[in-house]
């Protein structure tokens, strides 16, 4: 490991501090200590942590081989469905509206949410 120096100039040498506190009580929710040994109720090793990744390293199965050349079956070909063009939008409001000067416009809703005004002429 190496040393690291605080915001306040302090040295710390962390594989000193490692090597110190190995034994003690890790904090957390598995009961094992600084080194990874487990630990049972009473704070005694139960299981080295060398005991624990050898028994995993053993339980992991090794990669099976595979022939480069093993043929892979075709792809079923699949018929696409055509795309929808868009469309114009569709009228689905429309409201006619009269000004204080007496004039008069449509407005119209469209179903993409859009709005249009149409001046009406004067009939």
């Amino acid at each position: 490991m190496k040393t690291v120096k605080t915001a306040r100039g302090k040295v710390i040498d962390m594989a000193a501090m490692a090597a110190k506190h190995e034994n003690d009580r890790a904090v957390s929710n598995v009961p094992m200590n600084a080194k990874g040994d487990r630990l049972d109720k009473h704070g005694n090793v139960k299981e080295t942590v060398q005991a624990v990744s050898r028994a995993q390293h053993d339980v992991v199965e090794p990669a099976k081989q595979v022939a480069v050349s093993d043929p892979v079956p075709p792809m079923a070909t699949q018929q696409s469905s055509p795309v929808a063009t868009p469309s114009e939008p569709q009228p689905i409001n429309e409201t006619t509206v009269t000004r204080d000067d007496g004039s008069q416009y449509v407005e119209i809703e469209y179903d993409d949410g859009s709005f249009d005004t149409r001046e009406l002429d004067g009939e």
